[in-house]
């Protein structure tokens, strides 16, 4: 039992002990935390008293500098009562200035918004004409390329890039993201289904079927009744469709005042242009690489492109590897609608004579320019 109340003892010895110490501890926090606030707030005091002596000397030189200028207003003469007329003349010729450069400068602010309004609605109006589609880029492909494949010319480049936000094509393209092409002469391809024909298609892409003429010229077919099921097309852009048409009236005009003929000769390599029968140029060319591979016999130019895209390898118009060269006049040989077999320049001046090619008739740039610039469509073209 003794031992027992000693436990006892022993532990309420030991919470009193410990209940002690924490006392002490908050004591001396308590008091530490008063000695800090008394150190800030002795510090405190010199600074507030410096403020306010600053404070008060200001003030005093304030009210010496008014007393000054009282001072100096007492010694000064009144004006008479010319002086005041000529000062109120002047603030009122003052006044009346800056109410008329005001109301220029509303009228000008005015003109200005007219002027802007105007321009906005030319650019909406512009937003509304231009005709866009998408293109996805593909591996391998540049602004460049993608140019070429829209356009037949790479001076279309700058729109392109202008037009999609693009400063630097060379870091800024990339394989996957998608471009608007603005205005493009080729838009998509069309793949015919029974009972279709030139004017339906016309409609649907063009709203009239105006421009079936056009759509089968630049397709290469003669007769636009006779339009086969299967049959992939090419359709253009409204704008060169209308390029084609006014390239067509000048063709027919040029048939009206005179009539042309070509004869190439595979023997020497020449190609002779005759006017109503008369010779009016002889040019030197090239030929196939065996005698079979350029066809013989009677033909139409169909189709003129300047700045021809190289299909089989992918070689874009204008580019100095392309072997086509500058200018491509296509000849309605069987089956091919003038894509196959045609009349063009050459990357390779020196091949000019020799009997080279894979098919095709080859001449120097300058000289299928001429020929270009010259020889109407559905000039006939006899090989022998």
């Amino acid at each position: 039992m003794s031992s027992k109340k000693d436990l006892q003892q022993m532990q309420l010895s030991r919470s009193k002990r410990i209940r002690a110490s924490r006392q002490r501890k908050r004591r001396f926090t308590f008091i530490f935390i008063m000695l800090l606030l008394l150190i800030g707030l002795f510090a405190a005091v010199p600074a507030i008293q410096s403020s306010t002596m600053a404070d008060q000397v200001k003030t005093k030189e304030k009210l010496a500098n008014q007393e000054q200028v009282l001072a100096s207003s007492q010694k000064t003469p009144p004006k008479k009562s010319s002086e005041l007329e000529q000062e109120l003349k002047t603030d009122i010729r003052v006044d009346a200035i800056q109410t008329k450069a005001e109301k220029q400068c509303t009228c000008q602010n005015e003109v200005k918004k007219k002027e802007d309004i105007q321009v906005i609605k030319r650019e909406v109006k512009k937003k509304e004409d231009i005709r866009v589609i998408e293109h996805e880029v593909k591996k391998n492909e540049t602004l460049f390329s993608i140019t070429m494949l829209y356009f037949s010319s790479s001076q279309f480049q700058n729109e392109i890039s202008s037009y999609n936000g693009i400063k630097n094509p060379e870091k800024e393209i990339r394989i996957g993201m998608r471009l608007a092409i603005p205005n493009p002469q080729f838009m998509f391809t069309h793949k015919v289904s029974k009972g279709e024909t030139f004017a339906s298609i016309s409609r649907k892409y063009y709203g009239s079927a105006s421009q079936r003429l056009s759509l089968a010229s630049y397709n290469g077919i003669k007769n636009p009744d006779q339009l086969k099921y299967g049959t992939t097309l090419q359709i253009p852009s409204p704008s060169t469709l209308q390029k084609i048409a006014s390239l067509s009236a000048k063709e027919d005009k040029k048939k009206e005042k005179a009539v042309y003929s070509i004869v190439i000769t595979k023997k020497t390599n020449k190609l002779v242009v005759y006017q109503d029968k008369k010779v009016i140029k002889t040019f030197s060319v090239a030929t196939g690489k065996n005698s079979s591979l350029t066809p013989e016999g009677t033909f139409k130019i169909v189709n003129k492109i300047d700045e021809p895209w190289y299909s089989p390898k992918g070689i874009p118009g204008g580019d100095p590897k392309n072997p086509f060269g500058s200018h491509w006049l296509g000849l309605d040989v069987s089956g091919t609608k003038g894509t196959k077999y045609g009349i063009h320049g050459t990357n390779d001046p020196s091949s000019i004579g020799g009997y080279v090619s894979l098919g095709c008739i080859r001449l120097k740039n300058t000289d299928v320019k001429w020929l270009y610039n010259n020889i109407p469509l559905q000039t006939t073209v006899t090989i022998k």
